[in-house]
């Protein structure tokens, strides 16, 4: 079916299967820009451990959405869409092509179906969460989670204090579950053609080793010296918090 959507590209897969290699060599041969699709890789001063893209790496192919917000602040996926959304239509004006990169595939997914019209973050609210959590605990906050919205409940992992956060403040700010809102079918359209590349890899046990060294590569490279910079220079920093919490 012919469509006058402009055509924007896809490039996912898991850690370490080669995104930014493939990447790197697609912006060499082809008009692309890359936008960054990682939810860790957003963070100032964090390089080490979520595998950032080097200096040298980006010089040959800036990335989109890399450093732009500080360890102890938020970002949501709404703000992603948003940002990303705006991003594309810069580059497609530039006559360039978007390169979509990544690996967190609840940006690529909300991009794609539609953000449903969720509340906006309230910091208040989310405060109060914060510190009742300190209080009585977050697994406390959790079973009352299961008792306002147990259909999400049932799909967050008790330990993932950012999302039990962001469901009950759904849920305070407007009364609603996060779970009816998931429902809704009131989404914002995606304007554009989605070409997908993804890197599935043939055998998973060399991926796994391949994990496993990239994190003896992030110890020797200084890790540990980077997370010791990361405290003294943002003291406000939590272990709570989604830059603290991210896998590397």
């Amino acid at each position: 079916m012919a469509t006058d959507k402009p055509t924007i590209f896809f490039l996912l897969g898991p850690t370490a299967s080669g995104k930014t290699k493939l990447a790197v060599k697609l912006v060499k041969r082809f008009p692309f820009e890359i936008i960054s699709v990682d939810s860790a890789q957003i963070y100032n001063d964090m390089n080490i451990g979520v595998a950032k893209p080097s200096q040298d790496i980006l010089e040959i192919a800036p990335h989109h959405l890399i450093n732009i917000i500080k360890p102890f602040e938020t970002y949501s996926v709404a703000k992603f869409t948003k940002d990303t959304l705006k991003l594309i239509n810069e580059i497609l004006l530039r006559k360039h092509i978007p390169l979509l990169v990544g690996g967190t595939m609840m940006y690529f997914n909300r991009l794609e179906k539609g953000i449903n019209q969720m509340p906006a973050t309230d910091h208040e609210i989310r405060k109060n969460i914060e510190l009742e959590a300190t209080q009585i605990g977050w697994l406390k906050l959790y079973e009352r989670l299961k008792v306002v919205d147990p259909e999400i409940a049932q799909k967050i992992n008790p330990n993932d204090t950012q999302r039990i956060s962001r469901a009950l403040e759904v849920f305070y700010s407007s009364g609603k579950s996060l779970s009816s809102f998931h429902k809704s079918n009131i989404k914002s359209d995606f304007p554009f053609v989605i070409n997908k590349i993804g890197l599935i890899p043939s055998n998973r046990k060399e991926l796994h080793v391949r994990i496993e060294s990239r994190v003896y590569e992030m110890i020797d490279a200084g890790l540990i010296d980077e997370v010791i910079s990361l405290r003294q220079k943002y003291p406000e920093l939590k272990s709570t918090m989604p830059s603290m919490r991210s896998v590397g």
